[in-house]
């Protein structure tokens, strides 16, 4: 039944069901109400229909200058003429969030800013008196909203990092090379990890439906239709190296060895029974879900998920993709949930996996996390993790994004976040609407860059989104070379920008601190994933790349890169023309689009004599994937002297009666003629390593009689201050034979 006040309203103001119009409109300051529509229960603040046009505003503001307000909507149904505007503010003046229908539905949670969020319903006048927009929790009448608000703390923090002191001088939780301030700065190149140097790790992902009689035991779960959401899954692995010989392994005993040749792609399927890589367990630590794969030499690596409904690519990151600072992100157009996305547990998740024993990983976050039952954890919350150890957390199944959790270590971690089969708040009213995942690893924080570029690639652009996450106050975020941010953020918040643009067209996002960039993109409508987005700069991305083309799929590649890398841009070994679309507001810099029709089957490779940005995006008519392809660092490399290829690890073959060796190295990256060897780090059995007056080559010195193997590092820099390093390792064999390598009398 529908309640009406169609004429009884218009008469006058009353007190009806233990609340009064005259309240309609108010500024409410609160840390715990129910945000409902005319037909919720009596007991809490609502909204009603107001006078005159049909406008109703309703704000809710925190208590205190330290916090902000967060709502989280579990309900909203309104009719397709009417609208709900969203303002980040304490009025209609204030920033627009977003305006939403009864024909899009609306985001599932919004967090202010600062200390206010403004909600205002636009009734259209020829049934402004008609109230048609009724809770369901009143007369089971769908129509209408509900929504929980509460406060969460705003960041806070003084002053500036003082890097290298082991302490947080600015109070923003991120110490030394964890904190922004010190991108660049106090970070020691010698100290590259020559173990991990050639290590992806991937955190599993979130699997979905569990069993119902037992959900904390994966092996038990569901096993019909796993191809809806959860298989097949698979890794997929290329390299420029002639060859690339390749160990997969997990804390469970899982151990096997692959090899892989320049040219082809090594699938290696990852079996639904197996549970590695997915796990249905939150907050419970894990030995088997994690993989660890090493290689002999650089490789590309991409985790597949073909479901029908749920396609995913999650690129590989190797040592770049291990820090101790992260901010998380996952689809924040996510509409209000709805029955199935507890049912199918479509969850939004962070998963992290340590890379040395002892590790303690911290949590700090205003979204609502699940402690794996029926309650929430408190910010913030702590685990200590051994190596290979995975540890996963997600939101209570109420399709609420994870954007801006900041995750903090002692020791390297990876990290992992996105959500899966999420629900979307639609463009054509689509019901049930459209859902797809969205995963990506991450890149710790001093990785980061300020200059992002994102191309667009669907039809509807309206799905097509960037949320930019900030990891310091005050950063401002601009749009195509304006002079004028178009918001900004403190630490941990995050932003949602639309470019709303042509497919293949390029949109510029500068931010004025480094900050975390993703991007939700697709070719099929409303069929997407999440990627991480790479920075631009001169001495980022990379020289050439391998992929592999999804079959039966549509698949698209987007490469932005200089206007002097235009003309020696190939594809597959033949010059690559394409169309060209200069960036707006980033001088010199174009996007080209490579169709699936110029995409062979199977490998691909991209190349260029200075440094590109690619990503690739898939789509089907039920599922849609995309990620990014090339470096997201900023830094040097040396390469192998017997490929000539790019490379942060060289094996030297076995060497015997070694008394020195002496070798030069060329490099590749930014400024690249300017590159010059500047320091060294001796191995457990080297007596001394001599850089030579040229600066381009070195000599190495074992200790007298020394057997088996021996791993130095070199560091060189450009005169831009970029800097790179390559560990070398040396097989000392017999010393009673003597050979000559390189010219030199060993």
């Amino acid at each position: 039944m529908k309640w009406s006040f169609k004429f009884f309203y218009a008469v006058c103001f009353v007190i009806f069901s233990g609340f009064s119009f005259e309240a309609l409109g108010q500024t409410f300051v609160t840390c715990n109400s129910t945000f409902q529509d005319l037909g919720g229960n009596s007991d809490y603040d609502v909204i009603g229909p107001g006078s005159g046009n049909g406008d109703l505003q309703y704000t809710y503001c925190s208590s205190s200058p330290n916090q902000g307000i967060r709502v989280i909507f579990s309900q909203f149904t309104i009719k397709t003429v009417d609208s709900m505007y969203v303002y980040d503010g304490p009025n209609s003046s204030s920033p627009l969030i977003g305006v939403f229908t009864g024909n899009t539905n609306i985001r599932s949670s919004f967090y202010s800013t600062e200390t206010c969020l403004t909600f205002k319903f636009v009734s259209n006048p020829a049934t402004i008196f008609d109230v048609a927009y009724n809770s369901d929790y009143v007369a089971s009448n769908p129509e209408g909203w509900n929504a929980q608000v509460t406060c969460y703390n705003l960041p806070t923090s003084t002053g500036f990092e003082i890097c290298g002191n082991g302490m947080d001088d600015d109070g923003d939780g991120l110490i030394d090379e964890m904190d922004v301030d010190c991108i660049g700065q106090g970070e020691n190149v010698l100290d590259l990890n020559c173990e991990e140097a050639l290590s992806y790790y991937f955190p599993p992902v979130w699997r979905m439906i569990p069993t119902a009689d037992d959900p904390t035991t994966p092996n038990n779960e569901l096993t019909t239709g796993p191809t809806l959401f959860n298989s097949a899954v698979s890794f997929n692995i290329s390299t420029l190296f002639p060859t690339a010989n390749i160990t997969i392994t997990n804390l469970d005993g899982f151990s096997q060895n692959y090899s892989v040749n320049a040219g082809t792609v090594l699938n290696i399927p990852i079996t639904y029974a197996s549970g590695f890589t997915q796990t249905a367990n939150s907050n419970v630590i894990e030995n088997g879900k994690g993989i660890l794969i090493t290689s002999s030499v650089p490789i590309f690596v991409t985790y597949s998920n073909e479901s029908a409904f749920n396609k995913l690519i999650v690129t590989g990151k190797n040592s770049e993709g291990l820090g101790k600072s992260f901010f998380v992100a996952s689809q924040t157009n996510a509409r209000v949930a709805a029955s199935s996305t507890v049912t199918n547990t479509e969850a939004h998740f962070i998963s992290v996996m340590a890379s040395e024993d002892n590790t303690t990983i911290n949590f700090n976050f205003a979204n609502p996390l699940s402690n794996g039952g029926a309650g929430t954890l408190t910010s913030p919350f702590s685990i200590m993790l051994d190596r290979g150890q995975t540890y996963l957390l997600r939101d209570p199944l109420i399709n609420a994004t994870v954007s801006g959790v900041m995750v903090t270590a002692d020791k390297d971690i990876a990290v992992t976040s996105g959500s899966m089969h999420t629900a979307q708040v639609g463009t054509d009213g689509s019901n049930p609407p459209k859902r797809d995942g969205g995963v990506d690893v991450l890149i710790p924080v001093k990785n980061l860059g300020t200059d992002h570029v994102v191309v667009s690639s669907l039809a509807i652009s309206k799905q097509e989104y960037a949320i930019i996450v900030a990891v310091e106050d005050t950063t401002e975020v601009f749009i195509n070379g304006s002079l004028t941010p178009i918001v900004t953020l403190d630490r941990g918040q995050f932003y949602q920008y639309n470019p709303n643009q042509p497919a293949g067209t390029p949109t510029y996002i500068r931010t004025s601190i480094p900050s975390y960039v993703y991007y939700i993109s697709g070719i099929s409508t409303d069929e997407v994933d999440m990627g991480l987005v790479g920075s631009i700069s001169e001495c980022r991305g990379s020289r050439k790349i391998s992929f592999n083309k999804f079959n039966g799929a549509t698949n698209a590649v987007q490469v932005v890169i200089p206007l002097a890398g235009l003309a020696s841009l190939e594809l597959n070994g033949v010059a690559y023309g394409g169309s060209p679309i200069a960036v707006p507001g980033l001088a010199g810099y174009f996007s080209i689009t490579i169709p699936n029709a110029d995409l062979a089957a199977g490998t691909n490779t991209i190349e260029s004599d200075v440094n590109f940005t690619a990503s690739q995006v898939v789509g089907t008519n039920d599922g849609g994937a995309f990620g990014y392809l090339t470096s997201f660092t900023s830094k040097l490399f040396a390469k192998d002297p017997s490929t000539n290829l790019a490379t942060n690890l060289i094996v030297i073959p076995a060497i015997c009666n070694l008394d020195s060796f002496t070798q030069a190295l060329t490099f590749e990256g930014c400024s690249e003629e300017t590159i010059r060897l500047k320091a060294s780090k001796l191995g457990p059995q080297t007596q001394n390593i001599r850089i030579n007056p040229d600066s381009l080559s070195f000599t190495y010195f074992p200790v007298p009689g020394s057997v088996g193997f021996d791993t130095i590092t070199l560091a060189f820099e450009n005169d831009l201050g970029v800097q790179g390093a390559v560990c070398l390792v040396f097989n000392l064999s017999n010393p009673l034979v003597s050979l000559t390598i390189n010219g030199e009398d060993t």
